[in-house]
């Protein structure tokens, strides 16, 4: 398998700008909430994320973890299978591994995303509020080498999200619209374990932006 030994710079700079989830483990923080985790590491809240993806598959959604032949992550990634299929088709045109920065992604882990970039941390050029990225539907990926991926991708199915948000890439040739279902799965988790309750829609409302201020970074 021919390997890249070359990276554009320009790749290599935003690699170290990036937001890039660390590796799964158990650690949390005792007494940590997400509201005052501090930037940029996602490793703490690796709990709440693994109850969100719990509660998605309860509510009939899935999906598939990546082929590490072909997909390289930091963390281990999951898409939805239509989407991954295309990454792999992506990978094999090229016949070389795509090393992605993020996948799918919890609507949790996508608030950190927001509020760090909201307070001009982590180097993150652009992050949607939850329940509006494609990342939360397992529809988009990040990768710091856009460029030489870049007509390989396209060939296959991904849109690139441009200058804006250079690592960015979302499938656009199907796949279901879920990140509502991610930040919704997130409200019924809550509601479950507390007495305040809020709306269960999928809206990033004021009352579920306190909710995730106030949820424990390895969950319930």
């Amino acid at each position: 398998m021919i390997k890249r030994v070359l990276l554009a710079a320009a790749a290599v700079a935003v690699a170290t700008a990036s937001f890039v989830p660390e590796a799964e483990s158990n650690q949390t923080v005792y007494g940590c909430i997400l509201g005052t985790l501090g930037p940029c590491s996602s490793s703490p809240a690796n709990g709440i994320k693994n109850q969100i993806m719990k509660e998605l598959n309860s509510m009939g959604y899935s999906f598939v973890n990546v082929n590490t032949q072909w997909i390289h992550c930091t963390a281990p990634c999951q898409l939805q299978s239509v989407a991954h299929n295309a990454l792999v088709n992506a990978a094999k045109s090229k016949n070389d591994y795509i090393t992605l920065n993020s996948a799918w992604r919890s609507s949790a882990e996508q608030y950190l995303l927001y509020k760090w970039y909201l307070a001009g941390q982590c180097g993150i050029q652009l992050a949607a509020k939850p329940g509006q990225s494609n990342h939360e539907g397992g529809l988009a990926i990040d990768t710091s080498y856009y460029n030489y991926w870049m007509s390989a991708l396209q060939n296959n199915g991904w849109r690139w999200l441009g200058s804006k948000d250079v690592v960015h890439f979302d499938y656009v040739n199907g796949g279901s619209d879920l990140k509502a279902q991610n930040l919704k799965a997130f409200q019924r988790l809550w509601n479950r374990h507390n007495s305040k309750k809020i709306a269960e829609d999928g809206i990033y409302g004021p009352d579920t932006a306190n909710a995730l201020y106030n949820t424990p970074c390895g969950g319930w």
